[in-house]
């Protein structure tokens, strides 16, 4: 069974986890993952949470998407007096910059041991970080053979 503390009721009986992970976008590396927590919390709950274990080395630009209106580190779009956001050439620089950093995730979650995991306590983690490390290797290794 999976843990039931770490993990949240998802869609079609399965289980769903919230992990935030750091992303490079020059060379698509990944540099941090967090700690994984309930899939039902909001990503700005565990942003505030893990902020100072995932940016231990602050990269010159956080990129996160609307929901991460109240952390002063991460660059969001532009928002006007009402709050709404603002579609002008930054925004547009802003979603080409952040589609980089979603294909490394869409890539991440493609990895079954990820869908399947059913390990107690801190399993779901060190998956994580297993997968994270053979992602970084197969990058280094694609990048010395092209």
């Amino acid at each position: 069974m999976h843990d039931q503390s770490r993990t949240a009721v998802s869609k079609n009986h399965r289980r769903s986890v919230n992990v935030h992970v750091v992303i490079r976008r020059c060379d698509r590396a990944v540099t941090a993952a967090g700690t994984a927590w309930p899939g039902n919390r909001n990503d700005i709950t565990v942003a505030r949470a893990q902020h100072d274990t995932l940016l231990t080395d602050p990269p010159r630009q956080v990129l996160g998407d609307g929901g991460y209106r109240s952390l002063p580190d991460v660059t969001g779009p532009r928002r006007d007096s009402h709050g709404r956001i603002i579609r002008d050439e930054a925004w547009r620089r802003h979603r080409r910059r952040r589609a980089t950093v979603e294909h490394v995730i869409a890539r991440l979650k493609d990895w079954q041991i990820l869908r399947q995991c059913r390990r107690p306590g801190r399993g779901i983690d060190l998956v994580v970080a297993a997968v994270t490390a053979i992602y970084n290797h197969r990058l280094d290794h694609l990048r010395l053979n092209s």
